[in-house]
């Protein structure tokens, strides 16, 4: 019966290390702003400093199957 249980632990453990794992490739979307380029600070209009309005935002090829975006901004160094 010991000889079974390690042999079925040693099984069991070499069967775990033999399953093939493959890097997953999240699907990606381009999201841009005329108003601004990438790296860029977000001009004053934009902020609470101006208009406080939201910059025109443009998006480019969203992956099969999409049906709606959502865009959530959180700015941890604005005052409460």
């Amino acid at each position: 019966m010991k000889h079974f249980l390690l042999f079925l632990l040693i099984s069991c453990t070499a069967a775990c290390g033999a399953v093939e794992t493959r890097p997953t490739t999240l699907p990606s979307i381009e999201l841009s702003s005329p108003a601004f380029q990438t790296g860029q600070a977000i001009p004053p209009r934009y902020t609470c400093d101006g208009e406080d309005s939201s910059p025109p935002l443009q998006w480019g090829d969203p992956p099969e199957g999409t049906r709606s975006f959502t865009l959530i901004m959180d700015d941890p160094d604005a005052p409460a």
